[in-house]
């Protein structure tokens, strides 16, 4: 048995956890690296520092994190995932494609994966290739949010402005759907 909760990485892993869906990510560094000093190799607690210096703005802190992350569990579609945002984030988008189309591999269905496709493919001017990704990210997910808005970037781009409309609203009706769960 434990002195404390406080002694316990997992229980600070699930402490970051519930940090982070408040948005509290200066917590979830904090209870991420206090978990990481008691057992560094801990997957989930990588995950969630990554994740949180990621949205802090700290692409090389959330690099180096996301790589022993994969180095643990190599075939975690939203590690590979998340690491190519970070690096896509640092203007590395051939490597980030790379890791998309590994997490693709590992697990085909990974909508979040193929919306990362779609917004490399779009950045890098390929905007055929693009909407397949999209596309078919939302044949796995009608609500993957990046998928929308990128479809509807590339409907506005070409045009299209009433798809674009449509895809803009599910966007919004889907951002919506997240805050009103939230609070």
């Amino acid at each position: 048995v434990r002195q404390s909760w406080r002694d316990d990485p997992d229980i600070l892993y699930l402490e970051g956890c519930a940090w982070g869906k408040l948005g509290q990510t200066d917590r979830v560094k904090a209870t991420s690296k206090q978990a990481l000093s008691l057992k560094p190799d801990h997957f989930g607690a990588l995950c969630n520092l990554a994740n949180a210096l990621m949205l802090t703005g700290d692409q090389e802190g959330a690099l180096e994190n996301y790589e022993k992350a994969k180095e643990i569990n190599p075939d975690a579609p939203d590690v590979l995932n998340n690491y190519g945002k970070a690096l896509g984030l640092l203007g590395r988008r051939e490597e980030a494609i790379e890791l998309y189309k590994g997490a693709v591999d590992k697990r085909p269905d990974y909508a979040p994966a193929h919306s990362s496709l779609g917004v490399a493919y779009t950045q890098g001017g390929q905007p055929s290739a693009a909407m397949q990704e999209f596309k078919l990210a939302l044949e796995l997910d009608p609500n993957e949010f990046r998928a929308h808005l990128g479809i509807a970037g590339l409907f506005t781009g070409s045009g299209g402005l009433e798809k674009a409309e449509h895809h803009y609203k599910e966007a919004l009706r889907i951002a919506g759907n997240k805050i009103g769960r939230a609070h």
